[in-house]
């Protein structure tokens, strides 16, 4: 065997000693038990007094209004805290979404969005609770209650 071949071989079994080594010797970090920060785990209930008001003002909350005689159906609480969040609401036809905020026991439109390509698109006001950890509510069809969905 030549002496290039020799230092190869010699420089092969040096990196797959220090390969074997080093996996021996990586601590693994111990595995938490929930995948969420403790302050991502707070679910924020939905009053009913919040679904009565939403839904008998959201004709005005809206920037749209139904099409072809429909009216809006809220189909996703999005809670932030019990001061703002997000509905998204349809008619059968057209979708939307707001973001409210709570004012005095009323609750007020800080921005509106459209369905976009993948996601909903803003279409006025401003977002600033973008990416915020929310408890979404959705409607039981068996129940015909609101439920945590996430």
């Amino acid at each position: 065997m030549t002496r290039r071949n020799c230092i190869i071989l010699v420089l092969i079994l040096l990196l797959i000693g220090g390969v074997i080594y080093g996996l021996r010797t990586i601590k693994q970090e111990p595995q938490a038990s929930n995948i969420f920060p403790n302050d991502q785990e707070k679910i924020v209930p939905l009053a009913q007094e919040t679904i009565d008001y939403i839904s008998a003002h959201l004709n005005e909350l809206s920037l749209i209004k139904p099409v072809l005689g429909g009216s809006w159906h809220i189909n996703r609480f999005s809670l932030i805290d019990e001061s703002y969040l997000y509905i998204e609401y349809e008619d059968g036809h057209i979708m939307g979404r707001l973001l409210l905020e709570k004012q005095n026991n009323q609750w007020k439109m800080l921005a509106s969005f459209k369905p976009g390509k993948d996601m909903w698109e803003l279409a006025s006001g401003k977002d600033s609770y973008s990416g915020a950890h929310v408890t979404i509510y959705e409607m039981d069809q068996n129940t015909r209650k609101w439920i945590v969905v996430r």
